[in-house]
């Protein structure tokens, strides 16, 4: 994979940019802040960012400060002879490749053009400032990575070798678990052991207990035979007692419909007694006279009402024109007899008292007696001419009265009814016929409710019917084999009685010989299931002790083919780092390997031997040490494959020396990878 040129916008410190590569070596120069580093990540970014499913923080960062545009990034880059495209908008999250049909698998498709897995590419192929002695630390880590890689073909890509053999160790323990040695848990070869164990011991028991149950079952057989015995004198007897409770059941049913067609019978007479009764009471029964004798009678009511009241008006005038004639008639006027003897009385005196003398006496006796004449003269006189009011009225009143009077008689005359009294007996006799009329139509509804005659004379053809169905009921099997004395039919329950406490009897027996049976969970099937349980388990004991052997087989194969592969790794790294170590180091090492306890060690021509680099070496020296490593590294798990080195300023650390050192491996590791350097020293200017 050779890139050839990347678009970037909006990407940290660079706006928009666009940069063109090179094969070989590629060196970006400039100084501090000049955006070195963000090229360095922009390439990664175009690489391995998913616009998906970046981080939002991580994103967040890359955007340039004060702006809110996310990075777009354009990546063309040459594989197999062939140009292909790789667009990233962070802001649309979308990806486009050009240059291949699955857009999709653009992943797995950078992974197969770089020769390396994403993981080990930023392990080994991007190195940063400081950050050259980081694959120490990451060794182990990194070191199953790189077997992943190796021993893909005979893994299929599931899993690394170290994985499998962890796991082939791990299921052979579990599978041994408890066998050797006393355990808490215990695997599957132990558990179908002691299973096997306990069903042998289970199954001999089994069979001991299946013959007592086969005992138990015999004795149940003839419990039986006894049972159905006493169950067939119980059917008999049961028929015997069910056929009497028929006829009596019968018998209550026929009674019971007896006295129903019997009050039937009564009500359908009443209704017709009533009915005709009602017939006859509407036929001299005369509503609309009725009506017109109430109206009538209502009328003379009130017309008697208002000649009491205008007789009651006639008295009080009456007495009234009486007080007023007496207020001005004198008592003699009244009386004019007791006036005319008193005068000639009075006269007599006066005569007889003149002839003795007294002629003044006499001559005043004369003057009262003309006195009271000339009185009585005035005062009839005058009431004569006196005229009452009251007597117009009088008058009128009694024509009133005579008026009202007259029309009670036409009233009467209209009805031919001699009286008023005689009115009012007739209404009353038409209103007691009335009301006998409407007590009887009430009974007559309460009699048939919401029925009629014809439904009751239905019902009652019906209970005959039902009485005759009854009669049918009784078969001759029921008369033959039933009895309608109690005496008899007590005998027969109490005989039942007596067979249904022998069956329980029996039945409690059986119950408990079954229950021993079920109890013991023993048949001749569950013998035969245990058998073969048994058989089972020996062909999986045998099944697993066979696994167990080639999975032992198989893991001493794979231990010594990760051993293979390391070796192999271990050769390759060490005959690299062997040419280069020398020229590093001024020749005082001499040779770099990777030790047995799997860290890096060089060979100290002074010492005459191997130190581990987890001594206490100088920092100089170990930078070298690594810097070789990863590239050497690097080169056995790219196997000749060409792919891309990033390096971002990390021979910081390097005098002058070490740096043209440094300057010829690069030289070196360019014939088969394009590398990039990124920085801000002068001495790598004659790399380009």
């Amino acid at each position: 994979m050779i890139l050839k040129n990347i678009k970037i916008k909006n990407f940290r410190q660079i706006n928009s940019k666009e940069f063109s590569f090179k094969e070989g070596i590629n060196v970006v120069y400039g100084p501090n802040e000049s955006g070195k580093t963000t090229l360095y990540l922009a390439i990664i970014s175009a690489l391995f960012d998913d616009p998906e499913k970046v981080n939002k923080t991580y994103l967040e960062s890359l955007k340039p400060w004060g702006e809110n545009l996310y990075p777009e990034i354009e990546l063309t880059f040459i594989y197999e002879n062939k140009e292909y495209i790789l667009s990233k908008d962070f802001n649309s999250k979308k990806t486009k490749f050009v240059g291949n049909s699955n857009v999709d698998d653009y992943k797995t498709f950078i992974s197969n053009a770089l020769g390396i897995q994403k993981e080990l590419f930023l392990k080994l192929a991007c190195i940063g400032q400081r950050d050259i002695s980081s694959i120490q630390s990451n060794f182990e880590n990194l070191q199953k990575q790189i077997l992943n890689i190796l021993s893909v073909e005979n893994l299929g890509n599931s899993r690394n070798v170290v994985d499998v053999i962890s796991m082939l160790e791990k299921k052979i323990q579990d599978i041994q678990l408890g066998m050797y040695h006393v355990s808490k848990n215990v695997g599957i070869l132990k558990k179908i052991d002691n299973e096997i164990k306990d069903l042998e011991v289970n199954l001999e028991k089994a069979r001991e207990e299946y013959k007592k149950v086969e005992n138990k079952k015999s004795e149940i057989n003839q419990r039986d035979e006894k049972l159905k015995k006493i169950e067939q004198e119980m059917k008999s007897l049961e028929l015997f007692i069910s056929n009497s409770n028929k006829l009596k059941e019968v018998n209550e049913k026929k009674s019971r419909i007896d006295k129903e067609l019997k009050d039937m019978e009564f009500k359908i007479n009443r209704v017709y007694d009533l009915d005709e009764k009602l017939k006859k009471i509407k036929n001299i029964h005369n509503e609309d006279f009725l009506n017109k004798l109430d109206r009538s009678g209502q009328e003379i009511l009130a017309l008697q009402s208002e000649i009491n009241l205008r007789k009651k008006d006639l008295d009080i005038l009456k007495d009234r024109k009486k007080h007023i004639e007496d207020l001005h008639i004198t008592p003699i006027r009244k009386n004019p007899r007791i006036v005319v003897f008193i005068s000639i009385v009075l006269l007599a005196v006066t005569i007889v008292t003149s002839f003795f003398g007294f002629l003044i006496f006499a001559a005043l006796l004369i003057d009262v007696v003309f006195i009271g004449l000339y009185l009585n003269y005035v005062y009839f006189h005058k009431l004569e001419k006196f005229h009452n009011p009251d007597e117009d009225r009088i008058i009128e009143i009694e024509n009133e009265i005579q008026k009202a009077s007259g029309r009670i008689n036409s009233i009467l005359s209209s009805l031919a009814i001699s009286s008023v009294s005689e009115l009012f007996k007739q209404k009353s006799i038409l209103l007691s016929n009335k009301e006998e009329l409407l007590k009887g139509e009430a009974t007559m509804k309460g009699l048939l409710g919401e029925e009629t005659i014809d439904s009751l004379e239905e019902k009652q053809a019906d209970l005959f019917v039902q009485k005759k169905s009854l009669d049918y009921e009784l078969t001759d099997d029921i008369k033959s084999f039933s009895t309608t004395d109690p005496m008899v039919l007590r005998k027969k329950q109490l005989e039942l009685s007596d067979l249904e406490m022998n069956k329980f009897d029996i039945e409690d027996e059986i119950l408990a010989d079954n229950t021993r049976v079920s109890d013991s969970s023993i048949s001749e099937e569950g013998i035969i299931e245990m058998e073969d349980r048994l058989s089972s388990l020996k062909e999986q004991k045998n099944f697993y002790d066979m696994q167990l052997s080639v999975m032992q087989i198989v893991l001493e194969n794979l231990k010594k083919s990760k051993d293979d592969v390391f070796n192999d790794l271990s050769d390759d790294f060490n005959k690299l780092g062997s040419d280069w170590i020398s020229k590093m180091t001024n020749d005082k090492y001499s040779s770099l390997k990777i030790s047995d306890n799997r860290y890096f060690s060089i060979f100290d021509k002074n010492k005459k031997s191997f130190i581990n680099t987890q001594d206490n070496l100088s920092a100089g020296l170990l930078d070298q040490v690594y810097m070789l490593a990863r590239l050497s590294i690097l080169n056995v798990v790219l196997k000749g494959r060409k792919s891309i080195m990033l390096l971002d300023d990390p021979f910081v650390n390097f005098d002058k020396d070490r740096l043209d050192t440094a300057k010829g491996l690069l030289r070196y590791f360019s014939s088969f990878n394009q590398i990039f350097l990124f920085t801000c020293h002068d001495l790598f200017k004659d790399l380009v």
